[in-house]
């Protein structure tokens, strides 16, 4: 096994460069590289998959890292179980969808359906600081290399985020968002799991673009109420890749946008008629 210094490569000034590696992701999708046991200079761990020196107790402990399935297949991911996902592996990605914006069920939908090298490369980029390049630390609030508040850097404006692509594929999510907000003139823009987000009474619909396509995330009831018109594209259980060899189908989009406007308005309306 590599040292410790060469797991962790190169760093920049008390944070971790922008790099991840694949033993870094933990059998359940967790990103071992953004947990502050990781980044910390003293005591640090190496991550899920590495020996124990340094590990918090709760990482030696976990059920789901020594899940004797696991060893079983291939992958070494959850997502080949039988039981996948498990009660713990839903109530894990509840807590940190909460508290960290961060969801290990969709990782790991996103390394079965695209690779790991590629779920690697979005990473870095999703979660690189903005002001200096370092790996945040989702464990705090501050970039741990430049002392930035991460979350701040991380609310770029849409603009920003699409001006960072080249121009045909920033034609490509003008037009999207245009659609989305057309077809939610009431909701706001904001940042959310780091990605462009509409927001009406929680989470509408989420956008990102990627090298070979854009990624559209309704959640799992907008893919499931028209998954007979996202047959033909490649997707999880609350997202969709509309490759960039394709027509975006916008009016499905706008459909699609519609019907989470009303789901989630009926959602709030229900919640008020209860208090």
């Amino acid at each position: 096994m590599a040292g410790h210094a060469d797991l962790k490569g190169p760093r920049k000034e008390g944070g971790v460069m922008a790099v991840i590696t694949a033993d870094l992701i933990a059998p359940c999708g967790m990103n071992c590289a953004l947990c502050l046991a990781y980044q910390r200079d003293k005591n640090s761990c190496r991550g899920c998959r590495a020996d124990d020196v340094g590990k918090p107790n709760s990482c030696r402990a976990c059920i789901i890292k020594n899940c004797p399935a696991i060893q079983q297949h291939q992958s070494g991911f959850c997502y080949e179980c039988d039981k996948y996902p498990c009660r713990r592996l839903k109530d894990l990605d509840k807590r940190y969808r909460a508290k960290y914006e961060m969801s290990m069920l969709e990782n790991l939908e996103d390394i079965r359906r695209d690779g790991l090298e590629d779920f690697l490369r979005g990473e870095e980029k999703r979660w690189e600081c903005k002001a200096c390049g370092a790996l945040v630390c989702v464990h705090r609030d501050v970039c741990l290399a430049c002392k930035t508040p991460y979350r701040d850097v991380a609310q770029q404006s849409i603009d920003d985020y699409i001006g960072q692509f080249p121009p045909e594929v920033q034609e490509l999510l003008r037009t999207l968002r245009g659609v989305i907000a057309e077809a939610a003139p009431l909701a706001t823009e904001k940042f959310s799991y780091q990605m462009p987000t509409f927001y009406l009474h929680g989470n509408l619909v989420h956008f990102a673009a990627f090298k070979k396509h854009i990624g559209f995330y309704p959640t799992p009831s907008g893919i499931e109420a028209f998954k007979q018109e996202l047959a033909a594209y490649k997707g999880a259980k609350g997202s969709v890749q509309f490759p960039f060899t394709e027509p975006l189908p916008y009016d499905l989009i706008s459909r699609i946008v519609k019907f989470r406007v009303e789901e989630n308005s009926k959602r709030a309306e229900s919640k008020g008629k209860k208090r």
